[in-house]
């Protein structure tokens, strides 16, 4: 049996979703699956090669315009040649997974692959276009894109992956009647852990990693909260974050809040990471928080950053919002308070900071459990048999 992954991103070391795609892969292979990933390249040269034993390679990215409009139009020619591309594959793969592509674009490699004798997957790890993104899309053509992608690419694929039980109910809801679902919640690789288990530690610092988002990370209140803690706090605690990107409108809010509590020293922004450097700085963080205020992308959602924090020890501020709340325990495996709730989250940074030991426990806790619940080969098998059985 062979499955190919076509994903519209980046491979091998991409995102989150390029590592879950991964994981995917080395679950497959430990289970006799062959499973070879292929991502649309702009580069002229195409690389080839293994990553950990997964068979990756490029194609021509036919997407060539970076103006919007042209975008959209380039984008609707694209569709036809993935199509023809997995077309021709269906020959040579059984089941094909196509993360990252929009419904058109979807609907028409969906077709063209059962015209070739395979059979499709989606991997549905967000309620479709609802994340805000970088996209100049407005919420009400996000949402009329939404309903296309459940009407159309929904009832013609053949197998479901989600990642959180509201996804799994809304998968059901669309789908045809024979189409299969697996739930796989979020996913680390143990091998990943690089903590040696000795922390140098400058000075205490809370870390985010990624870009910044009111809708998904409720940045505001963590700003706010992590004011309020500085000025109960004997220690100089900082606020660590990698690449200053997010909306203009959120940044003005937020250098308004920079400057009014005069935090400016406080606040460091790293820029863009390699991996080892963002693992370096998960290894010697004091805490992080995950704020997911609810609405119509957090409410179906799983963090991925959440299973490589706790993978990597460090004590996590949660909002049960989602998939999450199904997961951690408050004071057990993690410090769970109400979403957005600027008292409660600075009351955690106070606690976590001034109890050390107990800080510790939790995240020790949480990197347990992570292992337990959260590594990729405890679903392996249960995805081998999920993809054979789509073929049988």
């Amino acid at each position: 049996m062979r499955v190919l992954f076509l994903f519209n991103g980046v491979y091998p070391e991409g995102m989150a979703m390029s590592n879950r795609l991964h994981l995917y892969a080395k679950g497959l292979l430990a289970n006799g699956v062959q499973a070879d990933v292929v991502i649309p390249s702009n580069k002229r040269s195409y690389a080839s090669g293994f990553y950990e034993g997964i068979n990756f390679s490029t194609i021509k990215n036919p997407i060539i315009f970076q103006n919007y409009f042209l975008h959209q139009i380039n984008s609707v020619f694209a569709a036809f040649y993935y199509a023809k591309y997995c077309f021709y594959k269906a020959k040579k793969y059984d089941v094909f997974l196509i993360p990252g592509f929009g419904w058109f674009s979807a609907l028409l490699m969906i077709i063209s692959t059962h015209m070739g004798g395979a059979r499709i997957v989606m991997e549905v790890n967000e309620n479709p276009y609802a994340p805000e993104g970088g996209r100049l899309d407005p919420v009400y053509i996000r949402r009329i894109r939404r309903q296309l992608m459940l009407y159309l690419p929904f009832q013609f694929t053949d197998g479901f992956i989600v990642i959180s039980e509201s996804l799994e109910k809304l998968v059901t809801k669309y789908k045809k009647n024979n189409a299969q679902i697996i739930k796989i919640p979020i996913i680390i690789d143990k091998s990943s852990d690089t903590f040696s288990g000795l922390k140098t530690i400058e000075f205490p610092f809370i870390l985010h990693a990624g870009a910044l988002s009111e809708t998904k990370d409720g940045v505001i209140a963590m700003f706010e909260a992590f004011s309020k803690a500085c000025k109960q706090l004997k220690v100089p605690l900082r606020f660590v974050f990698t690449i200053k990107v997010m909306q203009p409108g959120l940044l003005q809010k937020i250098e308004s809040i920079i400057n009014t509590n005069g935090l400016k020293d406080r606040i460091i922004f790293k820029g863009q990471l390699s991996k080892k450097e963002l693992d370096d700085l998960r290894n010697s963080c004091t805490l992080s928080i995950i704020n997911k205020p609810s609405n119509w992308q957090n409410d179906y959602n799983f963090p991925t950053k959440l299973g490589e924090l706790m993978l990597a020890g460090i004590p996590v501020i949660a909002s049960p919002t989602g998939e999450m709340g199904k997961y951690l325990k408050d004071n057990e495996t993690a410090f769970i308070v109400p979403a957005n709730d600027i008292d409660a989250i600075a009351e955690k940074i106070i606690f976590i900071v001034n109890n050390p030991d107990i800080a510790n426990r939790v995240g020790q806790n949480g990197k347990n459990f992570a292992l337990k619940k959260f590594n990729f080969l405890s679903y392996s098998n249960e995805l081998a048999a999920f993809f054979k059985s789509l073929v049988e």
